[in-house]
């Protein structure tokens, strides 16, 4: 999708060090925006495994 800030948060994420991910605490949950982010971001990384795989 075209203008989606995912896509380009995902971009930054996959040239950065390390993710931190701070939000208010949200009762027995996080919240819409952090969950959509981290499955929108699981479903790029599935299916990119080569280029998001590091070798530890």
């Amino acid at each position: 999708m075209q203008g989606d800030v995912i896509n380009d948060i995902i971009e930054k994420a996959a040239h950065a060090d390390g993710i931190l991910l701070g939000l208010r605490a949200y009762f027995a949950d996080v919240t819409p925006e952090i969950k959509a982010f981290i499955e929108r971001a699981g479903m790029v990384a599935s299916a990119n495994v080569e280029k998001y795989t590091t070798l530890c």
